[in-house]
């Protein structure tokens, strides 16, 4: 795919941004917790059972450690994961608190092991089988690798139950989460973290949604 990206004759400074991107692949943390798995399969997930699959890859965060997994400009989505059986996530206080004017979406989905279910690998295979951009196809391999390093072996040998997970995923407005008022937080503390249970919550209809990010979901 790299190859095909490139121009006939590329130059150098191509040549260079491409490799350096294959080396940051090798790259890889010495551990990889089973939340980060858990996360990454709920956020390709989301991908592969959304209506518009190519959307949702552009407004795909650009590290793992962006605040919000998706991000077209207009709108937001994070998606959460939980292993059940309460719909219970936890959030940053920042993440519930987005910038005045700025729509946002809390995406959340049960996801559990299965011996017979649908791996991180299984997931890729699928969306690059509906998406025929190139560009795309390695973006979505960088973001992965960025996540999972050279763990890959791990993670293809870990599954997780499909039809369980289309039948919990729910998209809430994220007014309607409880959470910590910013103005209650004391001064000189920061990190605050929280735990919100949603099985109270209605969830929204994002197909009734005139917002494109929405729509796409």
């Amino acid at each position: 795919m790299i190859l095909q990206k490139l121009p006939f004759n590329p130059n150098v400074i191509d040549l260079k941004a491409e490799v350096s991107k294959v080396i940051g692949l090798f790259t890889a943390p010495k551990t990889l917790s089973q939340e980060i798995i858990k996360g990454l399969w709920a956020e390709l997930f989301i991908i592969e059972s959304s209506s518009d699959p190519l959307y949702l890859l552009k407004s795909w965060h650009i590290t793992p450690t962006d605040k919000y997994d998706f991000n077209d400009g207009n709108s937001l989505v994070e998606v959460k994961a939980t292993s059940g059986p309460i719909r219970e996530h936890t959030f940053s206080i920042e993440q519930l608190h987005p910038s005045d004017g700025v729509e946002l979406i809390i995406a959340s989905v049960f996801v559990v092991k299965s011996p017979m279910g649908t791996s991180i690998i299984d997931l890729i295979d699928k969306i690059s089988n509906k998406i025929d951009d190139v560009e795309i196809l390695i973006r979505i391999r960088e973001i992965v690798c960025q996540t999972i390093g050279t763990h890959i072996d791990e993670v293809a040998k870990i599954f997780f139950d499909y039809n369980y997970s289309s039948s919990s995923k729910k998209f809430f407005d994220y007014r309607d989460i409880p959470k910590i008022a910013l103005c209650d937080v004391p001064n000189g503390v920061s990190s605050v973290h929280f735990r919100s249970n949603l099985m109270e919550i209605e969830d929204v209809d994002v197909n009734s949604s005139s917002d494109v990010l929405y729509k796409a979901l």
